[in-house]
């Protein structure tokens, strides 16, 4: 488990004001689904490795609940509940932490938090290429800039599973195999499954393919796997959307896989290459609402706002353009109406006691300060902490001063 101290605090409201400033912008409202829920409707779609990895308790009465381990699941039960007369389209969002019992190691936790968006009620192309352009402005905001977004489609390896006949462990198997994209291994899989030469072929050139617009020169040797060919056509449709945009980071990735087992349509993920982790994934899932009993179509993603925390930490810049002034005197009316006119300007105030300047020293160091002033009967010393600078002031002086950022 992770406690969030005072410096990690600011970042990661900076990260989440940062998201729901581009999510409402696109017109996403949000909703808070409730933390715990009955382990049953949590479990819905999302497949039995995600389902192991909920925290599960029984309740009072004998029923058993859990903590989320993602937020799209509590999100539809929402939608089909109480927003189900809402008019369709609809355009959800949140920013919620999620639970997951897992090994914890350096950096990864089992409490995280999630940023996302649901776009419920439309299948086309323009939809997916929507969700898409909000997660290229929404990790821009935060000046994530260098990323890529790999996607794929679900129905491509479902098919591959359905032609193979595979078992649901042969199934796991593929998709790790999959995800390792080392194609030696994954041809020897299809050897062993039986795979036919035609299918084989095929896959091959999905594997080496890795720009969308290539997946045009393969649409005519998919005669013979139309579900495929769909899937195919549908991401180049998606691409042209998304590029029409401006989304510029899409590559295809054939071993694309979702450990979520609810996506039926485009799956993708978003990465940092530098540092090696993703930090955002989602896709479409037009068949999971059924299961609520609304038969509607969505698509979305999350955002892993504690993996952008660890992107940006070491670049953030604490309170930005707000300055911190410590405020030393030994009137507390005058540090109080000096200090309120600051506050109502936007200015951090931390007030203090007359302290030798060693110790004043450390609770500049402490709250990162750019200035301590001295509040005197008829004047007021302001000495600027980067330069030294220590000037003497009449209280208007020092307050235009101040809020003119002359310090």
């Amino acid at each position: 488990m992770k406690d969030i101290l005072p410096e990690e605090a600011n970042i990661y409201r900076h990260i989440k004001e940062k998201l729901r400033e581009k999510f409402e912008l696109w017109g996403y409202k949000e909703v808070v689904p409730s933390t715990i829920e009955f382990a049953d409707v949590l479990s819905i779609g999302i497949g039995s490795k995600l389902t192991d990895n909920m925290f599960k308790f029984q309740d009072l009465d004998g029923k058993i609940i859990a903590l989320r381990a993602e937020a799209t699941i509590p999100t539809a039960r929402i939608l089909t509940s109480e927003l189900a007369l809402t008019p369709k389209p609809i355009r959800l969002y949140y920013i919620v932490n999620v639970f997951r019992r897992i090994i914890e190691r350096p950096g990864r936790f089992r409490e995280f938090w999630q940023a996302g968006i649901e776009l419920i009620g439309r299948k086309d192309p323009e939809a997916d290429a929507e969700v898409l352009m909000i997660l290229t402005e929404a990790l821009n905001s935060l000046g994530l800039t260098n990323f890529r977004i790999d996607i794929s489609h679900a129905a491509i390896l479902k098919e591959v599973v359905n032609e193979l006949n595979l078992s649901s462990q042969e199934k796991e198997e593929l998709f790790t195999i999959a995800g390792y994209k080392d194609y030696s291994r994954f041809k020897k899989f299809l050897e062993n499954k039986g795979c036919s030469l035609k299918l084989a072929l095929v896959l091959k050139k999905l594997f080496k393919c890795f720009k969308i617009s290539e997946l045009n020169n393969i649409i005519n040797d998919l005669k013979d796997y139309q579900t495929i060919k769909e899937a195919i056509i549908n991401l180049l449709e998606i691409n042209n959307a998304a590029e029409t945009f401006g989304v510029k980071q899409l590559f295809f990735d054939f071993a694309l896989t979702k450990e979520i087992e609810y996506y039926s349509g485009m799956i993708f993920e978003a990465s940092l290459p530098n540092l090696g982790f993703s930090i955002a994934g989602g896709g479409r899932y037009d068949d999971l609402l059924k299961k609520f009993g609304e038969d509607l179509p969505a698509t979305g993603f999350a955002i892993d706002v504690t993996e952008c925390f660890k992107a940006i930490k070491n670049q953030f810049s604490p309170n930005f353009n707000r300055k911190t002034i410590v405020l030393e005197g030994s009137s507390l009316k005058l540090n109080a109406e000096f200090a309120s006119k600051l506050r109502d300007k936007g200015v951090i105030v931390i007030l203090e006691v007359e302290k030798p300047m060693e110790e004043m020293r450390k609770v500049v160091e402490a709250y990162k300060a750019d200035a301590i002033i001295k509040l005197k009967d008829n004047y007021v010393l302001m000495m600027n902490i980067k330069t030294g600078e220590e000037k003497k002031l009449s209280v208007s002086e020092a307050l235009e001063a101040i809020l003119k950022r002359e310090i």
